[in-house]
């Protein structure tokens, strides 16, 4: 017959065993919930990042279209702005430089903050002989872009130069 002292030492080590076993668990459990969460953020932060390179591809195409940058005509001499780029407001932009570049074309590059929040837009524009090409790469976290969620979004136009 097993005494009453030996059968409590068994029902100490069951209660650590099960304690065990349901602490691990909830850590797991913990862990899957913490994974998703991250991964949920992710796709909202690649939103604002697509979202502002849009911006910015609009804002650029505005400006083309309506000559802030200047164009070539058809005989692919360059004309003038009928504005100055500089005064481009169509959202805001936070830092911009521009002019001839060696080849000859025109080259622009302008920092967009659309919403004055975390996100923004860096532009680049080349204008050539029938057209531009506007890069715009948008980015979630502007004044942290080595933000372990930080994420970047390019968005490549070429554009005429004609209005629609």
């Amino acid at each position: 017959m097993i005494s009453t002292k030996s059968k409590k030492g068994f029902v100490i080590l069951y209660a650590v065993l099960v304690a065990g076993v349901v602490s691990m668990s909830g850590i797991l459990l913990a862990n899957i919930i913490v994974k998703q969460l991250v991964l949920s953020s992710i796709g909202r932060e690649s939103q604002s990042a697509y979202y502002a390179a849009n911006a910015g591809a609009e804002c650029a195409e505005y400006g083309e279209v309506n000559n802030f940058f200047g164009k070539f005509d058809s005989e692919d001499t360059l004309m003038e702005p009928a504005l100055a780029w500089t005064d481009l407001q169509c959202i805001d932009i936070d830092e911009s430089s521009g002019g001839p570049n060696p080849q000859g074309d025109l080259e622009y590059f302008l920092r967009v903050d659309p919403d004055s929040g975390a996100s923004c837009a860096d532009v680049h524009i080349v204008v050539r002989p029938g057209g531009a090409l506007i890069t715009s790469r948008g980015i979630n976290f502007c004044n942290n872009p080595d933000h372990p969620r930080a994420v970047a979004k390019e968005i490549y136009r070429v554009s005429s130069g004609e209005s629609s």
